[in-house]
């Protein structure tokens, strides 16, 4: 039978060598815990979910990849805490999870307690224009649950400031796909997407991360 948390390290060591060992023992912490309230609450799937954790903490963590460190982020939608956690307990960055589902948000705030988290904070309710007016702006923004692309920009161009970065987890490889996107994003003010593709073969894993940054220079008015 595998040992997922031997597995977990090994992997980590492998595909994201930039991580400090020294992390490794709160990622594991926050596998756990996802696991252990997995029993009641229903986080992620119930079918192998410790290969299912597994995969999420690693996919997490290909926004690695695509983040500078030292940024203001607002998740959307944050549900078990893929991919906020996993990215928090690697970069020093700061995390606003909006998550309106209450258990899920009750989850969220018992892991900032338990691994005394100072630069995350849950918001328990849906964000509207006015919500995203009163948390100020973000140097980067995602919304990995499912919302309309429309949504996603226009909750973007609102909520970042000028430089900051809009994180899409889809692929729009697709020639009409990838064409709606840049239209998309020059009409809401967001330079050229650009892809990058990231994998961890040993899991049959592979995420494609697309972003925008939106126009102008950091340090102007939004």
């Amino acid at each position: 039978m595998m040992n997922y948390e031997e597995e977990l390290r090994r992997l980590l060591k492998r595909y994201f060598p930039e991580i400090e060992p020294a992390r490794w023992g709160k990622i594991l912490l926050f596998y756990h815990e996802v696991l252990k309230w997995n029993e009641g609450i229903n986080l992620i799937s119930r079918r192998n979910p410790e290969k299912t954790a597994l995969k999420l903490v690693l996919d997490s963590l290909f926004l690695l990849k695509v983040l500078e460190g030292n940024e203001r982020v607002l998740d959307v939608g944050s549900g078990a805490g893929f991919p906020a956690f996993p990215v928090l307990l690697c970069l020093d960055i700061e995390v606003v999870m909006a998550e309106s589902r209450r258990k899920k948000a009750v989850f969220l705030n018992h892991v900032i307690r338990l691994l005394g988290l100072k630069n995350a904070r849950v918001i328990g309710e849906k964000v509207t224009a006015e919500t995203v007016h009163k948390l100020g702006k973000f140097d980067a923004f995602w919304a990995k649950a499912a919302l309309p692309l429309e949504t996603i920009f226009s909750s973007g161009k609102e909520c970042l400031d000028p430089g900051g970065k809009l994180i899409l987890f889809r692929p729009f490889m697709e020639r009409r796909k990838k064409r709606l996107l840049e239209n998309m994003a020059k009409t809401h003010g967001f330079s050229t997407p650009t892809f990058g593709i990231y994998s961890c073969s040993e899991l049959y894993l592979t995420r494609t991360l697309t972003v925008c940054q939106k126009n102008g220079d950091k340090g102007e008015l939004g």
